[in-house]
């Protein structure tokens, strides 16, 4: 099995990589946690909530992985911003302590057209690298 992170500023194109490179992948992502009814519901006091369930989630398919670990061939991304080690790290060191491989796919945009693209509506001043 692989894992693959994610990484880059919201609007960069990390989830149309996902669909266009790994359709059939298992995504995580901290935005399922805002994800009500099939409308998006940001609320920036629930962001730390949202990233642990998405760890949880991921920790929950390794494990259930592990189960069927031969022929078990379900790829799994982590679909976040990833922009600094300290993001990476954790999602990093699961997949290797369960032996599975990694990848980390970084996607670079100009801060402007990230801006324009992104749905969530992250501040311009936010964005910055």
């Amino acid at each position: 099995m692989r894992v693959t992170i994610m990484s880059g500023i919201p609007g960069s194109g990390k989830s149309t990589w996902i669909k266009n490179n790994l359709p059939d992948a298992c995504v995580f992502s901290a935005d399922t946690f805002f994800e009500r009814n099939g409308k998006y519901e940001f609320k920036r006091d629930s962001l730390k909530d949202a990233h642990h369930a998405c760890l949880r989630d991921f920790v929950y398919d390794l494990n259930a992985s592990q189960v069927e670990r031969f022929g078990f061939k379900e790829d799994l991304v982590i679909d976040n911003t990833n922009t600094t080690a300290i993001e990476i790290a954790p999602y990093a060191a699961l997949a290797l302590a369960y032996c599975h491989e990694l990848q980390i796919v970084t996607l670079l945009c100009p801060l402007e057209v990230a801006f324009k693209r992104q749905t969530h509506g992250v501040p311009f001043k936010s964005m910055a690298y």
